[in-house]
C-alpha cells in the first residue's frame, strides 16, 4: 500500500499560523515572496538548509543565499487534527456514506457540535473542508 502525505493548503497554513500553530516542521513549508506565487517546498532540499536557524514564530526566516520571504509551516492533515484536539478541544473526523462527510465536535467550555451537510469525494477533501470551516468560523 502506498500512503501519500496530504498537506494543508497555503491559505490554511497561513490561517493556522495566525491562530497560533507554531509547531516547527523542518521538512515542508510554504514560502511567499514578491517574485513568485506561494509554493510548497521541502526544507531539507539542500545540504546548506540544515544549517539554517528556523523560528516559526517569526515571519522572516533566514534562508540560504539571503533569499528572504515569509514562511508558513505546512503540516500534514493528521498533525492539524491532533493540534486542534490537544490545544483547542476540537475534534475533527470524517465518516463515509455515499460520499465523505466531515464532523466537528467542540468539547471545551461550551460543548457544541457542528456537522457538514455537504459531501466530499475523498477523506482528504473532507478534512480540508473541515479545516476551512474551523479556521474561518470557530476561531
Amino acid at each position: 500500500m502506498n500512503i501519500k502525505s496530504t498537506y494543508v493548503s497555503f491559505e490554511q497554513a497561513r490561517l493556522l499560523k495566525e491562530k497560533g500553530f507554531n509547531v516547527s516542521l523542518y521538512n515542508f513549508y510554504y514560502q511567499e515572496n514578491e517574485k513568485s506565487n506561494p509554493f510548497l517546498s521541502n526544507g531539507m532540499e539542500y545540504e546548506s538548509d540544515r544549517d539554517c536557524k528556523w523560528d516559526w514564530n517569526s515571519s522572516i526566516i533566514p534562508y540560504p543565499n539571503d533569499a528572504k520571504g515569509i514562511y508558513h509551516s505546512a503540516p500534514e492533515q493528521w498533525q492539524v487534527v491532533e493540534w486542534l484536539r490537544l490545544n483547542h478541544g476540537i475534534w475533527v473526523y470524517v465518516t463515509q456514506g455515499y460520499k465523505w462527510k466531515w464532523n466537528i465536535e467542540t468539547v471545551e467550555n461550551n460543548p457544541r457540535k457542528f456537522y457538514n451537510d455537504g459531501l466530499e469525494d475523498s477523506p482528504q477533501e473532507a478534512y480540508s473542508a473541515a479545516f476551512d470551516h474551523i479556521l474561518m468560523t470557530i476561531f
